[in-house]
């Protein structure tokens, strides 16, 4: 069960995630949401999250600016929640300990393999992703065929299926804009805003 307290409105999406439903239910188990900074990409994949909810019976969601690897073998809820603290912690030791040994990607094999024996579907966002980052996704995308994989990003990838965020129409625009800022303490003129 989850709740999702979203900081943002949600205006003149209703196409984008009705196509990100479609592309994650019918064509592939990865979708990478691209577009400019700050169009709203992390807005729709967590608006994504939050209408979906109930389709899901598991989430992560971890940031792709990051050593991805390392952001989940690092959520220790997420561990204790799979019942992998007391198996992770030798590999993540010994890596601590000799970081040219295989401890990490024993740690990521054990915990992939993990996620990728639940009986019930997985939605994982990954936001932010960076170019490097999207060539481990290849790895994950096939390990975790119980997961959705959403990554939002402003990098594309050749081999990954995509979806282009566009701008907001001028008057979805405008509606977004005023749900944000109050109309009674902007002084603008009313006969440029439609």
């Amino acid at each position: 069960e989850y709740t999702f307290y979203s900081r943002f409105v949600v205006i003149g999406r209703t196409d984008e995630l009705n196509a990100i439903n479609e592309k994650l239910t019918h064509i592939d188990n990865l979708l990478i949401v691209n577009g400019m900074g700050g169009i709203g990409k992390t807005t729709i994949a967590f608006e994504y999250a939050k209408i979906m909810c109930l389709k899901y019976n598991h989430f992560l969601a971890i940031n792709g600016q990051e050593d991805m690897e390392m952001a989940l073998l690092n959520d220790a809820l997420l561990l204790a929640n799979l019942g992998l603290t007391e198996r992770i912690a030798p590999y993540l030791n010994d890596m601590r300990q000799n970081p040219k040994s295989d401890g990490k990607a024993q740690a990521m094999k054990l915990l992939l393999h993990t996620l990728s024996q639940l009986s019930k579907t997985v939605l994982f966002i990954i936001d932010d992703a960076t170019a490097n980052n999207l060539s481990l996704l290849k790895t994950w995308k096939n390990t975790l065929r119980n997961a959705h994989i959403l990554v939002t990003s402003r990098s594309k990838s050749n081999d990954l299926n995509s979806y282009e965020i566009g701008t907001l129409s001028e008057p979805d625009a405008i509606r977004l804009f005023f749900s944000y800022y109050d109309i009674n303490n902007i002084n603008y003129n009313k006969d440029t805003i439609t």
